[in-house]
């Protein structure tokens, strides 16, 4: 197909609203953010699918965090119109972290539009259970 019909083809999809956002970050860059906040030497306590039993991952958490070992573990979520996971890491510096994915903040299915966000567990306390979600894992000021 020649440039012109690449261009008329663009300017039709345009038309209709069609459009493709590239610009925002997927699951890939998601998990990358996570293993470089763990750093390099972190133990990876695992992958969690959604509806999974959370237990292996939340004693391997929990033992790790107790021994100030880096750890990350990764838990997929159910959306409503989007992808979603949340990580739980701690690197070399023994700060805890909760790393949220969105892949889709503003909804409507939009490819690589994702968010990711990093929050601080400041004065992590393991809470001494690891059958519960993983939310419930420990209490932070």
């Amino acid at each position: 197909m020649s440039n012109i019909k690449y261009l008329i083809l663009l300017i039709a999809l345009s038309s209709c609203g069609f459009y493709l956002n590239v610009n925002g970050n997927n699951f890939e860059a998601f998990v990358n953010t996570v293993k470089t906040t763990a750093g390099n030497d972190a133990k990876d306590c695992g992958l969690v699918e959604i509806y999974a039993s959370q237990l292996n991952a939340n004693t391997c958490v929990a033992n790790a965090f107790s021994q100030q070992i880096p750890f990350y573990a990764i838990y997929k979520l159910q959306g409503i119109d989007s992808s979603l996971a949340t990580a739980i890491v701690s690197g070399t510096d023994h700060i805890l972290y909760f790393i949220f994915f969105d892949s889709d903040p503003s909804g409507g299915g939009n490819m690589n539009n994702g968010k990711i966000t990093t929050t601080e567990c400041k004065n992590a306390k393991y809470l001494g259970k690891p059958n519960v979600p993983y939310s419930d894992l420990f209490s932070c000021n």
